[in-house]
This record gives C-alpha cells, structure tokens and sequence, in this order.
C-alpha cells in the first residue's frame, strides 16, 4: 500500500469508526493506471483467446460466470 500512495495512486486516511483501521482510496492517477492495465492484459490476453476453439470459448465463459457470482455472492 506504501508504494502505491507513494505513486500517488492510492490515499490512506484514518477510520472515523475504528481508529485501528486506515481507509484506502484510489486517486484519479491510480483510476488511470488501473484502465492502462486492463487495457494492456486485454491486449495480451485476446490473441490468446482467439486462438481456442468454439467450444472451449463457451466453457471459458461459462466458467467466468461462476465465478462472477461467486464474486458477487451468489450460490451456483
């Protein structure tokens, strides 16, 4: 976390409920950073993709839906 508020990617503040805990929040440049970085993984990653066959595309894509509800907190 240092590094990234360091970066100025990220700011650390203190809880106002616990002052154990320090709250982090991604700055604009942090936002920024981000986007370049999933744009750069997509970029690597879809030539990739676009070599698997029709089926193993669905099983691929049936397997991102488990795991976004999964995210999401839902049962499967």
């Amino acid at each position: 976390m240092q590094k990234l508020a360091e970066r100025g990617w990220a700011d650390r503040g203190a809880d106002p409920v616990d002052a154990r805990a320090v709250l982090v929040t991604i700055t604009p440049a942090g936002r920024q950073v981000l986007a370049q970085v999933r744009t750069a993984a997509a970029e690597a990653l879809v030539p990739r993709l676009e070599r698997l066959d029709e089926a193993s595309r669905r099983a691929l894509a049936d397997g991102v839906t488990v795991l976004a509800r999964l995210v999401d907190g839902e049962a499967g």
